[in-house]
């Protein structure tokens, strides 16, 4: 489930590296781009996650943190006047239309670069597609309840089975060798154990302390910062833009010069030092696959 969480970092590289221009238009079309798509990721986290829902539980929220602009916000109204099905997809629409767009108006001068950018927001729609997924169809209820009702069963089946007679009833062959029943304490603490963490990973989209942070993971795009030479505006609450837009917004002067390094004037850099004994040991324990080939002159063979 972790590895479908969408992560924006690549697009703002590729979004700085193809869209060209520190015109208001270039910049207006990459921060765009990026909004979008973290708008989307966002609706995403709303749905799968009480946490975020929490933090953003409507339209008017995303509004106030930066995500949407008040048209988006009546677009998004008046589409769910009509449909009642989630819009996540819309965001990740918007933002193909912006590459588009920019390739006609030569922002983008690379077919390829268009279709890496279309390819990466895609990219991060089906990992969204992937955590509503997760969230549908979770693990059937009927196998919960029925490990959870074998656990409980047997151990109280085993706090009658694991008593010993009255001694003082004089019963025959009544010996008594174990007073701490150690071996039913033992099961007792590792099957109630593998429960609860059983328990706990079947939802780990939940708000408590072992689930994902997501909360934590929106947090990082509204994080404040500002770029050398670049202020960006802060949101109406005072968060900050959003962290991808740090990629997505690098002007030129802000990349460094070719310059000459450390390494330039030595062929292989300096040598690593080791001890003498594991120096020894890697000399005398080289490999190589050809140790082991034969080779014949009508038909080589490995």
């Amino acid at each position: 489930m972790y590895v479908s969480m969408p992560w924006p970092d690549t697009l703002s590289i590729l979004l700085s590296n193809h869209v060209h221009g520190q015109g208001k238009s270039a910049r207006l079309a990459r921060i765009t781009v990026a909004r979008y798509v973290n708008m989307g990721i966002v609706l995403t986290f709303t749905m799968v996650s009480p946490s975020v829902k929490k933090k953003f539980p409507g339209y008017q929220e995303l509004l106030d943190a930066g995500y949407l602009t008040k048209d988006e916000k009546s677009v998004l109204e008046r589409l769910d006047r009509r449909s009642k099905q989630h819009k996540t997809y819309l965001p990740f629409l918007w933002a193909c239309r912006i590459v588009d767009q920019a390739k006609r108006e030569g922002m983008i001068t690379d077919p390829i670069a268009q279709k890496t950018l279309t390819d990466e927001i895609m990219r991060l729609r089906g990992c969204c597609g992937e955590l509503l997924g997760w969230d549908d169809y979770n693990i059937p209820l009927v196998y919960t309840q029925v490990v959870t009702i074998a656990v409980y069963s047997f151990f109280l089946f085993s706090i009658l089975g694991e008593q010993f007679l009255d001694p003082a009833q004089n019963y025959p062959n009544n010996i008594i060798d174990l007073y701490v029943p150690v071996f039913s304490l033992l099961q007792f603490f590792f099957y109630i154990g593998w429960l609860k963490v059983a328990e706990s990973l079947i939802n780990p989209f939940g708000d408590d302390d072992h689930d994902f942070e997501f909360v934590s993971l929106v947090t990082r795009h509204l994080e404040d910062f500002t770029v050398s030479g670049c202020q960006l505006e802060r949101t109406q609450d005072g968060q900050g833009v959003m962290m991808t837009y740090l990629l997505a917004d690098i002007e030129e002067r802000e990349i460094p010069a070719l310059v000459k390094d450390t390494f330039w004037d030595s062929s292989s850099g300096e040598e690593l030092i080791m001890p003498a004994a594991q120096a020894a040991f890697l000399l005398a324990n080289q490999f190589s696959f050809s140790d082991d080939a034969s080779i014949n002159a009508a038909t080589p063979s490995v």
